[in-house]
């Protein structure tokens, strides 16, 4: 069927290109008709395809970083198939958005580690990418700072609230808590501990960690290559 013999009624049509322009155009000509606001509307939403291709040029850049980080190990064979070019698709598409943008990076991280021969299975890998999709930056950062504190910071710490309002200062310490709580709904870390400790169990975060949570911070987060 040509273009000209198209079905009008195929939704498939608002795809191409000159009918999403059309449309877009018709679009910014409505909201520039409401007052006062209407023109900021229209040109808010008329920068909405540069900016999400601009977020995925940023997010190639930070593959590019990442798969030379991992290239020897990298699976070419299933780097090749479809179950990859599907999570593929889905990665970019995810970092397209302006909330998932801030988590570019661990993203493309994932996905380098999701091209190596040694990868999760299929099922972990499947529950690791839906953990990624479903934490907020905040919470990847309390999950890296559990990870890494492992020495008495700061010095003489009895309880695990000094220990993170050290290490998160600009962080309120109930809403780090709260996202403690999301963390170990997902099976990443323990519940949140209470009560006085001795200084070294009240530093040590990283012993709060599962094993689940070991391995999803690993699969997220960078190694220098050959490491």
């Amino acid at each position: 069927m040509t273009d000209d013999a198209r079905d009008p009624l195929d939704a498939s049509a608002l795809d191409a290109p000159s009918t999403r322009d059309t449309n877009l155009a018709v679009g910014r000509t409505l909201l520039q008709l409401v007052p006062v606001v209407g023109g900021f509307f229209a040109e808010l939403i008329s920068n909405i395809p540069e900016e999400r291709t601009r977020r995925q040029v940023e997010f190639m850049k930070s593959l590019a970083t990442a798969l030379h980080d991992v290239e020897d190990r990298l699976d070419t064979d299933y780097v090749r198939s479809d179950e990859f070019a599907g999570l593929v698709e889905d990665f970019v598409e995810a970092t397209r958005s302006r909330r998932e943008m801030e988590k570019r990076e661990y993203y493309a991280t994932a996905l380098a580690h999701a091209a190596t021969e040694d990868r999760p299975d299929t099922a972990e890998l499947g529950r690791m990418v839906a953990i990624l999709e479903d934490l907020r930056p905040a919470h990847l950062r309390l999950l890296a700072v559990i990870f890494e504190t492992r020495h008495g910071e700061p010095e003489g710490a009895m309880s695990v609230d000094q220990v993170l309002q050290h290490a998160l200062p600009e962080q309120p310490l109930d809403r780090v808590k709260m996202d403690w709580g999301d963390l170990a709904n997902h099976n990443l870390v323990q519940a949140y501990p209470s009560g006085m400790m001795t200084p070294g169990s009240a530093s040590d975060l990283s012993v709060r960690l599962t094993a689940l949570g070991r391995r999803f911070h690993e699969f997220i987060t960078r190694r220098e290559a050959g490491s």
